[in-house]
């Protein structure tokens, strides 16, 4: 195999290893983009800023070991929930990739990131993240993976089936992501231009370093759809605007849990939240993205 080849595949994989960081992508191991959601009090709003890099380390013809970095920022000025602070989540991927044959391959990783306010980092801020999947060429247009993925938030354990799909029906499509959790379809109008519709359904957790309880953490459920617009800047770089719905649910907790999810659905007991707050409606988002193909 080529190195250029084998670092392509491993880009196409290794977005995995970034579930905890919410507009990771396949096929974009560089990305930098801004997020505004305006709420419904004036000057209240969220505004979010994430970076994604992903390298490989050790490439050849039989496996590939990866890692990389990548980083979210949320700030929240809500005045009606009395929450003023910023939330952050640090996260270093790994990947190993063991090629069988030119159509399938399987695929382990791993994440660990620390999620909190960074106001005292210590080790009870870390979320783990392990997972394996298959992935098979069935034709030139086609490419599909199977795998599970493991998640210790904080508030419990998250069990998350997905399918890697990559589906070039023509020149023109291209349908790309893990199904069900984050999907995406791009229209090339042509060389140059571009459009596409997204959705995502995510979960995270954050420790909250400033509140009495020791133990409160914030979990977070975000469900969007989004509509964007992407111009080549050069090469393999695009910038991105886009615009869409989302339904962001916030909870506070004060003691962490066991609880089994499936997906973001606790399957066995449910604690309350001291203090709940949800936000509906449109966001507005621009990022530049590097696209290995």
């Amino acid at each position: 195999m080529k190195k250029t080849k084998a670092i392509k595949f491993y880009l196409l994989l290794a977005v995995l290893t970034s579930a905890t960081i919410s507009r990771a992508q396949e096929r974009e191991p560089f990305v930098f983009s801004y997020s505004y959601f305006p709420l419904e009090a004036d000057n209240d709003y969220i505004q979010q800023i994430q970076a994604k890099i992903l390298l490989p380390v050790i490439v050849n013809e039989k496996y590939i070991f990866g890692t990389g970095v990548g980083f979210l920022q949320e700030d929240i000025h809500s005045t009606e929930i009395n929450f003023n602070d910023k939330l952050y989540s640090v996260g270093i991927p790994l990947l190993y990739q063991y090629r069988f044959n030119k159509a399938s391959s399987l695929q382990l990783i791993g994440n660990i990131s620390i999620n909190s306010q960074f106001d005292d980092v210590v080790f009870d801020d870390a979320v783990y993240i392990a997972g394996a999947s298959y992935t098979k060429q069935y034709s030139e247009k086609l490419k599909l993976g199977y795998g599970i993925i493991y998640i210790h938030q904080f508030f419990g354990n998250q069990i998350v089936p997905i399918i890697n799909v990559n589906y070039k029906p023509n020149n023109k499509w291209n349908i790309s992501g893990r199904f069900p959790a984050n999907m995406k379809g791009i229209y090339s109008i042509n060389e140059k231009h571009s459009i596409g519709l997204e959705w995502m359904w995510l979960a995270n957790s954050f420790r909250l370093d400033n509140l009495v309880y020791e133990e409160a953490y914030v979990k977070n459920k975000n469900a969007m759809a989004e509509l964007f617009y992407r111009l080549r800047l050069w090469k393999s770089s695009v910038l991105q605007i886009g615009k869409g719905y989302n339904n962001k649910f916030y909870e506070v907790y004060t003691e962490e849990s066991n609880q089994l999810n499936l997906f973001t659905k606790p399957l066995n007991q449910n604690l309350t939240p001291i203090q709940e707050f949800e936000n509906k409606g449109l966001f507005f988002n621009i990022g530049v993205h590097y696209i290995i193909f």
